[in-house]
């Protein structure tokens, strides 16, 4: 039967304001778990009416999980803003020596958002472009899981956003493009990797009106 965990974590951070353009934000944190609770592939397959699909059984070990994150913000003017964050996290599986499974795959991210001014109708007005790139998840032993963590990739976003105000109503649009240049990717912490590949290029409109 599994108990309940314990732990303790620390946390430090440190900001530092370059100028009036310029912020970087950094963190590390460290959690050491006593008792961390985790599923584990199995080996076998079990056959369903359905298909043979992976078993997976809960189980617990001690563990420490740790990790870091910087953020670099830029704004050379009110109307520009570029936010790059780069974040790593690591899990050591302490009682048998090992790494941890399914712990998030290292990655870069950043954000470039323009905010044209208001006219007399159109308000709220703002583009911005974001991209990510999520690293190859290397630390893990090939006998740990089912298959060997997915290659690396690149997902790129798009979201624009805009409003009408009228004298009594107010009218808001926001679009929105997900994995923008349609990649083929499967993400190391989604187990429907094991089946089939993530999502491909996804459009969504927004229209809220206020009255």
């Amino acid at each position: 039967a599994l108990v309940s965990e314990s732990s303790i974590k620390g946390v430090i951070s440190a900001d530092w304001k370059i100028n009036d353009r310029v912020l970087i934000q950094s963190s590390g944190y460290a959690q050491n778990i006593n008792n961390y609770i985790y599923l584990e592939p199995q080996e076998e397959l079990r056959l369903t009416i359905r298909g043979a699909f992976p078993v997976f059984l809960y189980k617990q070990t001690d563990a420490l999980i740790y990790g870091s994150d910087l953020l670099v913000s830029y704004n050379p003017t009110p109307q520009v803003k570029l936010n790059i964050v780069y974040a790593i996290v690591k899990g050591e599986d302490k009682t048998n020596d090992i790494p941890l499974i399914f712990m998030p795959s290292d990655n870069i991210s950043s954000t470039f958002s323009i905010f044209p001014q208001d006219k007399k109708t159109w308000v709220d007005n703002s583009i911005s472009v974001n991209g990510k790139y999520v690293f190859e998840q290397t630390r893990l032993l090939a006998e740990q899981d089912l298959l060997a963590p997915p290659p690396g990739y690149f997902l790129l976003g798009l979201n624009v956003g805009t409003g009408i105000h009228l004298e009594k109503t107010h009218l808001n649009f926001k679009l929105r493009v997900e994995n923008m240049l349609n990649t083929t990717y499967r993400d190391y912490l989604n187990r429907m990797r094991y089946f089939a590949d993530d999502l491909g290029i996804n459009v969504s409109l927004n229209v809220n009106y206020t009255f």
